[in-house]
């Protein structure tokens, strides 16, 4: 009897781990099949479409392939299917995207947020997303800032930038150079935001201050907003040889109390017809291919084989669970269905399912109250037996 529960404690074991293991193995395929149903639903592919049989593909190969798993790419491939990006668009521009987010260290779907975000707001081709990411990358790792910084600056600051024609290369230079200061995210984008609208377009403060400095904002014969630099350059030509308190004041009435300061920094770095503020911009402009040579460093080393192992092994999960998803479907739906059988008879048969309740509770208690009088039987009896051993033991 003793080994017979012995061997049947080993089995349970050994039976309760495989189990608990091959529910940890499925769960990788489970995940990623849900994510695949959200992206074909975000997109509107259908379940068997090519389309989606395709963006499936991809995610699994660039998940066996790179430190990211296939349902991180799902989680991207929706992200851009949010953004109205087509089943095309959406396999042309995930490649790009896990490249800016090696190389800035940053997460696969909030990535394709960022960069979704911002080629929306510039009105950039899906196509051209090779060179969005590599804008990026060059802002990101040429000045104080981080891919989720230049997200949330651009949030405010790239729509109306576009609108007046300043280029996705010049206005990163701007934000990079406030981001140097300590001018980062939503403060950025916020002053940005309002040191175009009131280049454009001012109050009678800032106009008066501008015709005060004799700076112009608008080509009069086109009626298009001249560029950003040409106007930073001229402000700072127009009050280099003003006191600083005369020359703060003035800024802050062309630029605003809030992005007054902002203003001043982006000035002072036009000093010199601009040539700092278009030495940043023309490095961004040098970017191609940036993305792809720091993401490659970025994953040369023990940590990004260890993830790139990792993300292989969810592939063989994934490649295993595609395999078996079928019967295992059958057999889930099998068992829903008896479950709901019990369910409905439960419900038609009231008081015999609770004859049954009760009885089941009865036994229950029964074999708690008989577990715990044999143990406190066998606390009394054992000092007895005890002393009886050792009597026998003496004689």
């Amino acid at each position: 009897a003793g080994r017979m529960a012995g061997m049947g404690a080993r089995s349970a074991a050994v039976g309760t781990g495989l189990a608990v293991g091959g529910g940890l193995f499925a769960q990788a395929g489970i995940n990623f099949e849900a994510s695949m149903s959200e992206v074909g639903a975000i997109a509107r592919l259908s379940k068997g479409s090519d389309e989606l049989k395709a963006l499936t593909a991809q995610a699994e190969q660039l998940g066996s392939q790179t430190a990211f798993s296939a349902t991180d790419v799902a989680g991207a491939q929706k992200f851009l299917a949010m953004a109205g990006y087509s089943a095309a668009q959406i396999k042309s521009s995930v490649g790009p995207i896990l490249n800016v987010a090696t190389a800035t260290g940053t997460s696969l779907d909030r990535a394709a947020d960022i960069v979704s975000n911002i080629s929306s707001a510039y009105k950039i081709k899906a196509e051209e997303t090779g060179r969005v990411t590599d804008i990026l990358t060059a802002a990101a790792t040429s000045f104080n800032m981080s891919l989720e910084t230049i997200g949330e600056t651009m949030k405010y600051a790239a729509p109306i930038a576009n609108q007046l024609g300043i280029s996705l290369e010049d206005a990163a230079a701007m934000a990079g150079l406030l981001g140097n200061i300590g001018i980062q995210g939503s403060e950025a984008g916020t002053a940005l935001k309002s040191i175009y609208n009131r280049l454009a377009s001012g109050p009678p403060g800032a106009q008066k201050a501008l015709k005060e400095l004799g700076v112009e904002t608008v080509d009069l014969a086109t009626g298009k907003m001249r560029p950003m630099v040409d106007i930073l350059a001229d402000l700072a030509e127009a009050t280099k040889d003003m006191g600083n308190a005369e020359r703060m004041g003035l800024l802050k009435a062309i630029g605003g109390e809030e992005a007054g300061g902002a203003l001043a920094e982006l000035v002072s770095q036009a000093e010199n017809g601009g040539e700092k503020i278009r030495a940043a911009s023309q490095q961004i402009r040098e970017s191609a291919g940036e993305t792809d040579r720091v993401a490659a460093q970025m994953a040369d080393n023990t940590r990004g084989d260890l993830r790139s192992m990792a993300s292989a092994w969810e592939g063989l999960a994934i490649a295993l669970f595609d395999s078996n998803s079928g019967p295992l479907r059958d057999i889930i739906q099998s068992v829903t269905s008896v479950l709901r059988g019990i369910t409905e008879w439960a419900k038609a048969n009231p008081e015999l399912t609770a004859t049954i309740v009760k009885a089941a509770a009865a036994v229950t208690a029964l074999l708690v109250g008989l577990g715990a009088a044999a143990m406190t039987v066998a606390g009394v009896l054992m000092p007895f037996a005890m002393l009886k051993g050792t009597l026998a033991k003496l004689g």
